[in-house]
């Protein structure tokens, strides 16, 4: 809008004092500012450091003060107090001009039918109000929260835009529609909406189906949007120049969807949720992530506690044990809690105990249903759009019964690790499989479930060519780990596949400690399917290991049993 330069200005000002003072969060200023005395909500403060809105000369005050404090020198209130009168000076005399552009556009556009509007001066339709309604008992996601709203304030002067992505069922459109919420009032120009339905069970929303819709929203009583892509998306840059508005891009399934609906113009922040990492609109138009993970265990009961009430808070353990059976998933524990809510009179731990048993978790998740809703179907959405290596590979990894490395991961797929590059990137950044920690990672709870579902007859005997590559592996480590303590009938040699290699010691007992729950997994595997041989050898290994490291009563109890 013309009238935002000069706040732009005045903000550019006042972010500069905070890059001097050390640059803190929005969250730490409005901390330091509280304990001062003056208490400003961190949107107010994110607003007046994007220069959507004119500050107040309290707020002004606080800030410099704070400022000054943090960085260890006096506050020039004078200078600031001159620079603020200039500010309002320079917004009424342009307020004044405004005024008069519009009478004068009025009084063009009433002389006949040969007048014609003046682009960009007065908009043909109310500013658009698109967002869906807000999420019922949102919980959470302060820390995602706060890093929007410090995008939002270092983005004023140069616009931007923000991808949350995350897995299936994690709540980024929840996220997205919350946060646009609670700061719509800072995009007077209006809030655009849309489903692209990247993955769904209709087709994708195109490019220039998205564009009509916008155009009409914005330009609604003149001629019909026509024209390609480019056509299209040129003139949807013209109309929204200039002005302060917010598009809300959701379930995203590639750039290429995305990249014709991006303004052109600094003053329009662009929010974009995809279950793909979508790294080139980072690499190309800047964009900055924001990772959703699934709810930590205490968000998880806050939101049970939310939806089901005080039986959460009477029966912790039973709850505890629902949010992870819901692998803390968002929608997975919201569909809980509508089970929960239904049987009013029922025990939490009997939910808890239904949801426990893994063959039918996910027939319990059905939402009554709903495919936008339904658990299995929302992960179906994003199985389908995987390609053949990248669909065996997840399939097989329901196999695994922990988190693992690519050379487990290579084992299963019967491929060497450099082969699994491919498939393995395309499901971490679809958000299929996630890390847990620098190489490792792992299948949450009910995504295993369902690919477990998927799994083929044949593909699940290669849980044995699995039990072998651990036996080897572990032979390989120990000999490393401990040189001198070596048994010569241990089947040394023979896999047809690659191990891991150890340089010292130190990195040997490193992968025990990593796999060490594994280990025990595939020995109770052998010895539960009467593979003796590799159930004597994995138990002489495991004591051998657990003679270096201190074993649980659990895990004695199972070798004893194998041995």
């Amino acid at each position: 809008m013309a009238h935002e330069e000069p706040l732009a200005q005045f903000a550019a000002r006042l972010r500069e004092l905070r890059a001097v003072c050390g640059g803190p969060s929005v969250r730490d200023l409005a901390e330091y500012m509280r304990e001062a005395g003056r208490s400003f909500p961190r949107s107010t403060i994110s607003d007046k450091l994007a220069g959507v809105s004119k500050p107040s000369w309290e707020f002004v005050e606080a800030y410099v003060r704070t400022c000054a404090r943090l960085g260890g020198h006096p506050a020039d209130l004078d200078d600031w107090r001159s620079s603020y009168r200039r500010l309002l000076q320079e917004l009424a005399e342009r307020r004044s001009g405004h005024r008069q552009a519009v009478a004068a556009h009025l009084e063009l556009t009433a002389t006949g039918p040969t007048a014609r509007p003046v682009p960009g001066l007065l908009p043909a339709a109310d500013p658009p109000r698109q967002l869906p309604g807000d999420v019922p008992a949102f919980t959470g996601r302060e820390a995602e929260s706060a890093a929007l709203d410090d995008l939002l304030t270092t983005a004023a002067s140069a616009g931007a835009v923000a991808v949350v992505s995350g897995t299936a069922g994690v709540g980024k459109t929840a996220l997205a529609v919350h946060w646009a919420h609670r700061v719509a009032a800072t995009f007077p120009d209006g809030q655009l909406y849309l489903d692209l339905r990247g993955y769904d069970v209709d087709a994708p929303v195109t490019p220039v189906r998205a564009l009509e819709g916008f155009l009409h929203a914005l330009d609604g009583n003149r001629a019909q949007p026509w024209g390609g892509v480019d056509e299209l998306a040129a003139r949807f840059r013209s109309l929204v120049a200039g002005r302060r508005m917010l598009l809300v891009l959701d379930n995203a399934n590639s750039v290429e969807q995305v990249r014709p609906l991006l303004p052109g113009t600094a003053s329009c922040f662009v929010l974009v949720t995809s279950r793909d990492r979508l790294t080139a609109l980072a690499v190309r138009h800047g964009a900055r992530r924001v990772a959703l993970d699934r709810l930590p265990l205490d968000e998880s009961l806050r939101l049970l506690g939310a939806l089901v009430g005080p039986r959460v808070t009477a029966d912790p353990e039973s709850a505890a044990v629902l949010a992870r059976s819901c692998a803390q998933l968002p929608l997975a524990l919201r569909i809980a809690g509508d089970l929960a809510a239904a049987r009013p009179t029922a025990p939490l731990a009997d939910l808890a105990v239904d949801l426990a048993d893994e063959q039918h978790r996910l027939d319990l998740l059905d939402a009554g249903g709903d495919e936008r809703t339904d658990v299995r179907a929302v992960f179906s959405w994003s199985y389908r759009r995987l390609d053949p290596p990248a669909m065996r590979l997840f399939r097989l990894l329901a196999l695994h019964p922990g988190d693992f490395d690519r050379y487990a991961a290579a084992a299963l797929a019967g491929l060497h690790p450099a082969q699994l590059h491919r498939p393995l990137e395309t499901l971490l950044r679809t958000h299929l499989v996630q890390r847990v920690d620098g190489d490792r990672m792992e299948l949450h709870d009910l995504l295993r479930a369902y690919a477990n579902e998927l799994l083929r007859d044949d593909e699940r005997r290669r849980v044995d060519v699995l039990v072998d590559y651990y036996r080897h592996a572990a032979i390989a480590a120990l000999d490393v780990a401990s040189p001198d303590d070596r048994y010569d009938w241990l089947s040394r040699g023979g896999y047809p596949g690659t191990l891991p290699s150890f340089a010292d010691p130190g990195a040997a007992r490193r992968w025990l400690d990593a796999e060490r729950s594994n280990l025990m997994a595939v020995t109770d595997y052998a010895h539960r399917h009467d593979r003796w041989e590799e159930t004597k050898e994995l138990s002489a290994m495991l004591w051998r290991y657990l003679d270096l490291e201190p074993a649980t009563d659990g895990e004695h109890l199972l070798l004893s049993y194998s041995t």
